[in-house]
C-alpha cells in the first residue's frame, strides 16, 4: 500500500504535468504501470497510439535498491523521452533510525545514481528529490515557469 507522501507527490507530479499542457495519467498501462506519465498527443499516421510518453516518474519511498532496479526497469519498458526516479527524502531519513545510524537516505542516493549512470547508453533517466519536484510545484502552481 503506498504511503500519503507516495500519493502526495503522485499528486503533485500529476497538476505539474497538466499545467504544463501535457496529458499526465498515473498508470501507462496494465503493465509496466509507472508513478504518472506525462504524455504528448501525436498524429496517428506518425504513432498509432497517439499518446507519446515524453516523461515517465517512479516515485520512491521505501524501495530498496533490488527494487529500484525494479523501477528503472519499469522506466525502461515505458521507454519515455525522459525517466525520473523521484526520491522522498522524508521517507528514506525515517529508514535511517532503523540502521543505528547509517545514512541510508545518501546511500539510497547514490546507489540510483549508480544504477542510472549504468544504463545512461539505453536510457535517459534522471534522479530527482522531493526538493526538486517540491520547487517545480511552486514554481508551475505561481506560474513563474
Amino acid at each position: 500500500m503506498a504511503s500519503k507522501k507516495h500519493k502526495e507527490y503522485i499528486q503533485k507530479l500529476m497538476q505539474i504535468g497538466k499545467k504544463l499542457g501535457y496529458i499526465a495519467s498515473p498508470r501507462f498501462s496494465k503493465d509496466p504501470q509507472g508513478d504518472v506519465i506525462w504524455y504528448s498527443v501525436v498524429n496517428k499516421k506518425v504513432y498509432s497510439d497517439r499518446k507519446f510518453p515524453i516523461i515517465a516518474f517512479e516515485v520512491l519511498c521505501s524501495e530498496t535498491p533490488k527494487l529500484i532496479k525494479g523501477s528503472i526497469a519499469t522506466l525502461q519498458h515505458i521507454s519515455p523521452s525522459l525517466g525520473v526516479l523521484v526520491i522522498i527524502d522524508e521517507e528514506y531519513a525515517k529508514k535511517s533510525k532503523y540502521y543505528q545510524g547509517y545514512d541510508f537516505l545518501q546511500y539510497i542516493k547514490r546507489k540510483c545514481r549508480e544504477y542510472t549512470k549504468g544504463i545512461k547508453l539505453t536510457s535517459r533517466i534522471e534522479v530527482w528529490d522531493q526538493k526538486k519536484v517540491d520547487n517545480l510545484f511552486e514554481k508551475t502552481i505561481d506560474q513563474k515557469l
